[in-house]
């Protein structure tokens, strides 16, 4: 054991040294179009500012809110990095949000050269939950993606206590491809450890 390692697993043991466990997901880019499942009350579109971002910051989830996060979601309404959401119909009750970005995490460093949509947020309004709702809006976000974007991947990253964005994510055709561990003392991150998930099931 190097010493390096060793002072690692000695910090990880402090009682205020928090250590947080991902998986990252990978979707390639599809070799054909396939059909993007539709809904009769249910609607299914690229967000806009004026009609969307409202409603996006009132019902972001409780477990995800931060002081700064008007300012993060305006980012997302723009063409490099579209922002979509899911509409009951006829009420046009908001129902989710799925958005990303074009910005990597720094050790998958075989995508740096690469066009890669990395998902940042996929959430559905509790009453909606359980319906299969967030599957069908990350299928169509994604398809959208590659049919107007030149990303050749969608990533994700997914805490492994996630369960249900875990499913979601494999329901819609994702593939673990790392697991990886990362620890941190106040802001300060360090220690990230990550093993390559090969034919992941």
């Amino acid at each position: 054991m190097s010493w390096k390692t060793w002072i690692k697993n000695v910090l990880r043991r402090l009682p205020f040294v928090e250590t947080r466990r991902y998986y990252i997901l990978e979707l390639r880019r599809p070799q054909q179009n396939t059909v993007t499942e539709t809904s009769d009350s249910i609607c299914y579109r690229k967000a806009n500012y004026e009609a969307d971002f409202l409603d996006i910051v009132k019902t972001f989830p409780e477990e995800l809110n931060r002081t700064d996060i008007a300012e993060r979601v305006k980012k997302r309404f723009h063409e490099e990095m579209p922002c979509f959401v899911a509409r009951e119909q006829p009420t046009d009750e908001f129902i989710g949000a799925f958005w990303g970005d074009t910005n990597g995490d720094f050790f998958l460093e075989e995508y740096a050269a690469q066009p890669v949509y990395w998902v940042r947020n996929l959430f559905v309004c509790p009453q909606f939950r359980g319906k299969g709702i967030g599957r069908k809006l990350l299928v169509f976000a994604t398809q959208k993606l590659f049919q107007e974007t030149c990303c050749e991947s969608v990533l994700s990253q997914i805490r492994l206590d996630r369960g249900a964005s875990l499913r979601t994510h494999r329901e819609a055709g994702f593939h673990v491809i790392v697991k990886y561990q990362v620890s941190r003392v106040g802001k300060y991150w360090f220690g990230v450890e990550s093993t390559r998930i090969v034919n992941d099931q």
